[in-house]
C-alpha cells in the first residue's frame, strides 16, 4: 500500500492534492484500513526511508491537512501516525521533537492534545515509538507547559 502511494507521487508532476487523496480513500477502501492507518500511510509515502524532517514536511503540509480534516481525527490519532512512522524510522532521534513543533506551530496538532498525549498524565502505550516520542517530546510539553503556568500567573 505505501509502495502504491510511493508510485503515485512519483508518477505525479505535479502532486495534486485532490489526486493525491482520492487515491489514498480508494486504497482505504478497498483494504478496510481506519483513518490513523491512512494518515500513517500518508505520511509513510512522502516521506519515505525516514526523509521527514520539520522542514521537508512544511512544503506538504496541506496534504496531510487534508487527510486530517477529511477523517476528522483527534490529536492522538495524529500522533500515533507519526509514532508509527518514529517507530519504523528509529534514525529520526531529536528531529521527532522539531516535527511535533512544527505540527504545533502549523495547528495541525493543539496544544493541548499534546500536552494530554505526552503530559504526566499520559496514558502507557504500547505501540510502536510511543515510548520514544515520549522521550524525544518530553522538553517541548515542558514548554508549553511553562508557557501554560506563565499566562495563568499573568491573568
Amino acid at each position: 500500500m505505501i509502495r502504491r502511494m510511493t508510485g503515485f507521487i512519483e508518477e505525479s508532476d505535479p502532486l495534486v492534492k485532490e489526486d493525491y487523496f482520492e487515491e489514498l480513500r480508494l486504497l482505504q477502501i478497498s483494504n478496510g484500513f481506519n483513518n490513523r492507518m491512512r494518515l500513517y500511510i500518508c505520511v509513510e509515502s512522502l516521506f519515505p526511508d525516514g526523509t521527514m524532517t520539520a522542514k521537508t514536511m512544511k512544503p506538504n503540509l496541506d496534504l496531510i491537512k487534508n487527510v486530517i480534516d477529511n477523517g476528522h481525527m483527534s490529536g492522538g490519532e495524529i500522533l500515533w501516525a507519526f509514532e508509527i512512522y518514529l517507530g519504523v524510522h528509529t534514525n529520526l532521534g531529536k528531529a521527532y521533537a522539531l516535527i511535533m513543533k512544527a505540527l504545533y506551530e502549523e495547528d495541525v496538532v493543539e496544544e493541548e492534545e499534546l500536552i494530554a498525549h505526552y503530559g504526566e498524565d499520559c496514558k502507557e502505550l504500547d505501540h510502536p515509538g510511543f515510548q520514544e516520542a515520549l522521550a524525544f517530546t518530553t522538553p517541548l510539553i515542558e514548554w508549553l507547559q511553562q508557557s501554560d503556568d506563565e499566562s495563568s500567573d499573568e491573568e
